[in-house]
């Protein structure tokens, strides 16, 4: 699929082919932003046509990304659409296979042999505990660490197993369990311990086990209690082997122990809770995102299966689990794969009712998308649902659609503000208010208003950004003159957050073109509605709430003000560590990150430079995070610039080869964005 030297997203550098399996093949790729390194599992599209294969592929993504800090799983850390072909960036371990150890001859004594087969099923413990079943363990999907570590890998992207190292039930396409992946761990073990399989189907292996009682063997006759062991994880009844592969490792830890060898060495694995492995239960939860929630893909899929007189078919065996958890929502992309692949089929002969339902599946799917961190497919997709839009309005005669159209152009023009696009994003956000000028005036209800208002709102952040600071000012003057033209015919609540929006806006383009006193008056009134919003918990609104006071910090501390400035940062700090307790999405990590700049520039300008650099320190430690656990590299802007600051600090303290440090750092992050 990827040349070697192919450049990918912009900043994924391919350096080397590593295999390929059956749904795809693998490359090591460098991000030339930090050098960080990633094994790229490419997944055809005509592979994604599969709902049962893509529905393993996106759960596998969804667990391991939930265990991505375990110390024994290679974690799937996020993912990609790349030309219609899934691609899953995954840690890369650089110490080869376990295979490859066993060829090499590293597995040569006792203890590192029970060593590596205690962490293999601490692994398969925590992937059983997140619902995963691997189904393929053998040695070429155990990595190696340098250092000796075992992490297991590969769950469900190849489906199928390898015959030399399968269950009886595997190789009778029986349902499996768990229990299938002990008997697989079973013959590792034996093959870790003859150093070569004696077996050439997995069902036949336990004729092998007496074999290792021979002393023949580079690590010695089996200890009888290993043996044991064994022959249980070998019984040919599932329900006969033991419980957990929490009970294999513990038994092999007491072992290790009785041989004399010592305390074994490491510490235990990072305990399990429901939320940890996504197992939380039905409840759904609203996505932090510039504002965004997320509704429920079950009940377009209800809408469906009633339109085709289909309601008895259970959609829970179709889309398992299609509760998501913060920060993934990979369950819901594969509810709307799963809905476009209806949908597409059904609409094909133009009925303008199934158009509409694709159209709006379309829409939603982006913005998961837009949610996972890839804001370019995010785009991609909404021009897609613009498309569909068009036909309607144009062939089917839905002028009341021509506002859901230009909702879709905003939507565009967000993807682009927020890959830096703006002579784009420009032409988008200029023709979603042509769009929107052509609704008839019977469909212009308050849900029309509020569109027009956020269009406004972006219409004059691309002026702003593209050097037309006037006619940007005139733009959120506009937002503010139509608000009180319309404050009739919308909700008081919704009036409210309008509000909130419009002066925050104008606020922050004052304090952009160094306007502070009218700045400060317009942050007020922002922080005035906002705050009686806000007071609900409803982390959106205290997302805003917190832009709100660090914005009013900022500008405060720009008018020598700084007691008022230091009250409104720590309110600021107050509200994103709140929210922080309970989700950890990266847009709020963001959040705190920016804040962490801009407090940094307040101690400075107070004469505090150790804590100006500290302040610089924390932010980057957090943007570096969801860089390695999201390659969300359109944040790279904000690194850089925490790092230039940085810098500054450190050369004002004498602190030279730190400050060159950090300075490269700079240029580098600079320049990916």
């Amino acid at each position: 699929m990827f040349d070697v030297g192919q450049i990918i997203l912009d900043v994924y550098v391919v350096e080397k082919y590593l295999g390929a399996g059956g749904a795809g093949e693998v490359f090591l790729v460098r991000r030339s932003l930090d050098n960080m390194r990633y094994a790229v599992k490419t997944v055809h599209s005509k592979k994604m046509n599969s709902t049962r294969l893509r529905q393993d592929l996106l759960r596998e993504i969804r667990v391991t990304q939930s265990l991505g800090d375990h110390p024994h799983i290679v974690p799937s850390r996020f993912f990609r659409l790349i030309d219609g072909n899934l691609a899953v960036f995954s840690d890369y371990i650089s110490g080869g296979t376990l295979h490859s150890w066993i060829r090499a001859g590293k597995i040569r004594s006792r203890d590192r042999l029970l060593d590596v087969a205690i962490q293999i099923a601490w692994g398969l413990d925590a992937a059983h505990s997140g619902g995963i079943i691997h189904k393929d363990i053998k040695p070429a999907n155990i990595l190696m660490e340098r250092d000796g570590r075992a992490r297991v890998a590969d769950f469900g992207l190849i489906r199928g197993m390898t015959p030399a190292f399968c269950s009886p039930e595997q190789a009778a396409e029986e349902e499996l369990t768990p229990a299938t992946d002990l008997w697989s761990w079973a013959l590792v073990v034996m093959n870790m311990w003859f150093g070569t399989g004696k077996w050439i189907l997995g069902p036949q292996a336990p004729v092998a086990l007496e074999y290792l009682s021979r002393s023949e063997w580079p690590c010695g006759p089996a200890p009888n209690a290993l043996m044991e062991l064994l022959s249980r994880c070998l019984d040919r009844h599932p329900e006969n082997r033991p419980a957990t592969a929490l009970e294999i490792a513990e038994t092999l830890r007491t072992l290790y122990v009785d041989l004399g060898s010592g305390p074994y060495p490491r510490p235990d694995p990072p305990e399990l809770t429901a939320s940890s492995t996504g197992r939380s239960g039905p409840a759904r939860c609203r996505s932090i995102v510039d504002g965004r929630s997320f509704a429920d893909p079950r009940q377009l899929l209800d809408e469906i299966f009633h339109k085709v007189n289909a309601s008895t078919i259970d959609l829970e065996s179709l889309v398992p689990e299609l509760h998501h958890i913060p920060d993934t929502f990979v369950d819901d992309l594969h509810a709307y794969l799963f809905i476009e692949d209806i949908l597409h089929r059904i609409s094909a002969e133009g009925d303008p009712d199934w158009l509409y339902l694709l159209a709006l599946t379309l829409k939603r799917k982006a913005l998961i998308l837009f949610d996972s961190g890839d804001a370019k497919s995010a785009a991609l997709t909404h021009g897609q649902c613009r498309d569909v839009l068009k036909e309607l309005i144009l062939w089917h005669d839905r002028a009341d659609l021509w506002m859901d159209l230009a909702t879709q152009y905003i939507d565009i023009t967000f993807c682009h503000l927020h890959l830096a696009q703006f002579d784009t994003a420009r032409d988008s956000i200029e023709q979603a208010r042509r769009a929107a000028d052509k609704t008839p005036e019977s469909h212009r209800n308050e849900q029309y208003y509020l569109d027009y208002l956020m269009m406004l709102g972006n219409q004059g952040i691309i002026a702003a950004k593209t050097g037309d600071p006037d006619h940007a000012l005139m733009i959120f003057k506009e937002s503010l003159g139509l608000l009180d033209s319309v404050a009739d015919r919308i909700d008081p609540v919704k009036l409210k957050k309008a509000r909130a929006q419009a002066e925050f806006n104008c606020a922050t383009h004052l304090q952009k073109i160094f306007r502070f006193e009218e700045s400060v008056n317009h942050f007020l009134s922002a922080l005035q509605f906002q705050t009686a919003i806000a007071a609900d918990e409803e982390p959106n609104e205290r997302v805003f709430l917190s832009s709100i006071c660090m914005n009013l910090a900022v500008t405060l501390a720009e008018l020598d003000r700084l007691d008022k400035a230091a009250f409104f940062f720590d309110r600021t700090r107050s509200i994103l560590d709140d929210i922080l307790a309970k989700s950890d999405h990266h847009y709020v990590i963001r959040k705190k990150a920016l804040y962490y700049r801009n407090l940094g520039l307040f101690n400075h300008q107070r004469g505090r430079c150790e804590d100006a650099a500290t302040a610089a320190r924390e932010g980057i430690d957090l943007m570096t995070s969801v860089l390695e656990k999201r390659g969300s590299v359109e944040y790279a802007s904000l690194l850089a610039s925490l790092y230039q600051d940085f810098a500054r600090y450190l050369e004002e303290m004498n602190r030279l080869d730190e400050a060159r440090e950090a300075r490269e750092q700079a240029e580098r992050f600079d320049n990916g964005s």
